[in-house]
């Protein structure tokens, strides 16, 4: 499967070690100091929690993976939804030297706080100094941005993802100071033309079962999320994922799935993502306590993965993003219809959700901390169309 371009969203959220950080069992990750050529630093009390959402979509001929945190109003400009955050929690105040992230052979489009020598450089990565973490009980955060202020300003009218970022704060969350400015995160988004995920879709046998192939060398966590949508209702099942370079068929018994999980217990969501002069869709099936359980399996909070349905739950289940008024019977293959402008207009009628294994994520981006931190998890999520086609993209 060839490359394809990414827009990269990544949330970090930073786990502490204090009583009131209800943060799972921790697995140690390859923190790495900022500080290249010397000897690695031993890690400091505090973990690093990241969640993302990456998107197949088109720009212009060539194909791109999108990963974004929150969702675009509608209606919808065709443009990058790729808003990685960072969550800092830790047990006590204390100083980052550096905090960066690096997209290979990509581009960071935005950040927040603003950082003007990126800018500036308009390079891969971008780079946070003298970033400071506070109590998350004494936290003011700055007002965010306007579509005239920067970053936005230097978007050229296009959306800005900053404008939206109260969306997923969180009240665990460090108070993050830097460049004068104050939010309980800090945030970037990028795009990349290198990346390729591990799993391939393809239609079996059956045409409405899919074939999922995992040519990756590392075990996806977790579950596969299939999510149907015709406009009005959406249906959700849950799969377990191929071993590596192994196969497997998700079928389409959605109903089972309903009887089985009973209905998905409601989501809050942000009206603006979604269509108002619609109704709010059913929900069913076990789609959303599937991501759910994945996300905390990773090692994030509920309340992470709380933000994290805060910000793309009216577009992962909301049928008012899919077009209501023309379904048909087949499926729509609208995370690359240039046609209807592509770039996440709708949701897909039929798609597939899952996690990146840890091993992966850095060639998403690769992050690097000084100090560094004593763990860090990543729970990048892929959002895949499943083409009329019946190919997977």
């Amino acid at each position: 499967m060839r490359a394809r371009p990414l827009t990269l969203v990544p949330f970090l959220f930073v786990g502490c070690s204090n009583p009131g950080c209800a943060c799972a069992p921790s697995t140690e990750a390859p923190a790495t100091s900022a500080t290249s050529g010397t000897e690695a630093m031993p890690p400091a009390d505090y973990e690093v929690h990241e969640w993302g959402l990456l998107r197949a979509q088109r720009d212009g001929s060539a194909d791109v993976l999108r990963a974004g945190a929150i969702a675009p109003a509608r209606p919808v400009e065709v443009m990058a939804v790729d808003k990685p955050v960072l969550y800092f929690h830790s047990s006590q105040p204390r100083t980052l030297r550096l905090v960066s992230a690096a997209v290979e052979g990509g581009t960071i489009l935005e950040s927040w706080p603003f950082v003007e020598a990126h800018a500036r450089s308009g390079g891969a990565e971008i780079a946070w100094t003298d970033v400071r973490l506070g109590s998350p009980a004494e936290c003011e955060p700055s007002p965010l941005p306007t579509q005239g202020t920067l970053p936005c300003s230097l978007l050229a009218g296009a959306y800005c993802e900053s404008i939206g970022l109260a969306t997923v704060r969180t009240t665990e969350a460090a108070c993050v100071t830097t460049g004068g400015v104050t939010d309980r995160f800090l945030f970037y988004r990028a795009q990349s033309h290198t990346f390729t995920p591990p799993l391939r879709f393809a239609r079996a046998e059956i045409h409405e079962d899919v074939r999922v192939t995992n040519d990756g060398d590392h075990p996806i966590p977790g579950v596969i999320v299939r999510i149907w949508s015709d406009g009005t209702r959406t249906r959700t099942l849950v799969a377990g994922p191929p071993a590596p370079h192994e196969s497997v068929v998700i079928g389409h018994a959605f109903d089972e799935a309903v009887a089985g999980a009973g209905a998905d217990r409601p989501v809050a969501v942000d009206r603006l993502s979604m269509d108002e002069s619609l109704p709010a869709p059913s929900v069913t099936g076990p789609g959303r306590d599937g991501i759910r359980r994945t996300m905390r399996e990773i090692g994030l909070t509920d309340a992470e993965a709380d933000a994290f349905f805060a910000a793309w739950d009216a577009t992962l289940f909301g049928g008012a993003n899919a077009d209501a008024g023309a379904v048909t019977n087949s499926p729509a293959d609208v995370l690359t219809d240039d046609s209807r402008g592509g770039d996440g207009e709708r949701a897909p009628r039929e798609s597939l959700l899952y996690f990146l294994p840890e091993p992966s994520t850095d060639r998403v981006a690769t992050l690097r901390f000084d100090p560094p931190p004593r763990a860090v998890h990543r729970a990048l999520a892929i959002w895949t169309a499943i083409r009329a086609s019946g190919e997977g993209h």
